[in-house]
């Protein structure tokens, strides 16, 4: 599921990945993402959002606010 949705993410032009290992992604925000549509986009549920902002607990602040350029570690799961 993971690796699909990069492949065709990347087809659209939707993600930016900076780097990738077997158990992370890093990843360059675009304008209108937010942690639901990360995590709908990576895990296929948008509930999974919290997995995202614990990982980048110290780049987003309470509000769950994250901004076009940030980079964020996206943990495979």
């Amino acid at each position: 599921k993971f690796a699909n949705a990069i492949i065709q993410d990347v087809s659209n032009k939707k993600v930016s990945i900076i780097e990738e290992n077997t158990n992370f992604l890093i990843i360059k925000v675009n304008n209108g993402d937010n942690l639901s549509i990360l995590a709908q986009r990576y895990y296929n549920d948008r509930s999974k959002y919290k997995i995202i902002y614990e990982a980048n607990k110290d780049k987003i602040n309470s509000k769950y606010e994250i901004y076009p350029g940030s980079k964020l570690l996206i943990p495979k799961i």
